[in-house]
């Protein structure tokens, strides 16, 4: 499951890896493919794995430039769960509504 948070058209919990890919390809169509991500740091273990990254991205005469984080729950070696910590959430909010 993939936790995206707050109050926008993209915020929501995804189930499943088809599910998921998809959310992610409706961010890079509502940027117009200007969608990236700049990963900082990532620290891991057997259970947990945290990525720290920077988005950037335009959408609607908006533009999104914001660090955040992942968080990633493993189970046997593979992602089961995963939620996305935004530095200042009503901004992402506002960016995609």
């Amino acid at each position: 499951m993939w936790h995206s948070p707050g109050e926008h058209p993209l915020a929501g919990t995804y189930e499943g890896r088809a599910a998921t890919f998809e959310s992610f390809a409706e961010e890079f169509e509502r940027s117009s493919g200007t969608y990236g991500v700049e990963v900082h740091e990532v620290l891991a273990n057997d259970e947990r794995i945290v990525a720290f990254l920077h988005a950037t991205a335009d959408h609607e005469g908006k533009h999104l430039d914001q660090s955040y984080a992942i968080v990633f729950q493993l189970r046997d070696g593979k992602v089961q769960a995963a939620w996305e910590i935004w530095k200042d959430q009503s901004s992402v909010d506002d960016f995609w509504s």
